[in-house]
């Protein structure tokens, strides 16, 4: 017996709010396998609230719980619209710590062929390696050189 979809999203914002990495995975499996079985039934779970599940995949460095988490953000948005691009930096702020430079390179690869090449100073604060790519940045540097040889430019 499981409980109803409204309070699985409740208990995934509060283990956002305790960083508890492994209960937001073990709630966002179980709403990803109701959302795939179930495909008309509608989420309470909005895109900032995946977008602090994202956070909290970034802060305990979780990687499953960033893909769980990114999945079910596809899901809600049912290819209507791409995700904002907070949603994307935090995906790449969580396979940065995860240590996933592959996957957060890509995310960042999308996440230009979706909104383009900036245009004002706003836009390029965006993509800057001392604001937003910070974590990417400081992840990259950790294992020093070596760091960049793990990514490919395929």
């Amino acid at each position: 017996m499981l409980p109803q979809p409204q309070t699985m999203c409740e208990l995934a914002i509060a283990a956002t709010e305790t960083d508890d990495a492994e209960c937001a995975l073990l709630v966002l499996q179980i709403l990803n396998q109701r959302v795939l079985g179930k495909p008309s039934q509608s989420l309470t779970l909005d895109e900032g609230s995946i977008v602090a599940l994202l956070g909290t995949a970034a802060r305990t460095g979780s990687a499953a719980l960033a893909k769980e988490a990114w999945e079910l953000l596809k899901i809600s948005l049912k290819d209507v619209r791409a995700p904002g691009p907070a949603a994307y930096m935090a995906l790449v702020h969580a396979c940065s710590t995860s240590g996933d430079f592959e996957g957060a390179f890509s995310t960042l690869q999308e996440m230009q062929n979706v909104f383009g090449n900036p245009q004002s100073a706003e836009e390029s604060e965006v993509l800057s390696p001392f604001t937003s790519l910070r974590p990417l940045v400081l992840a990259l540097s950790q294992p020093g050189p070596a760091g960049l040889d793990a990514v490919s430019c395929a």
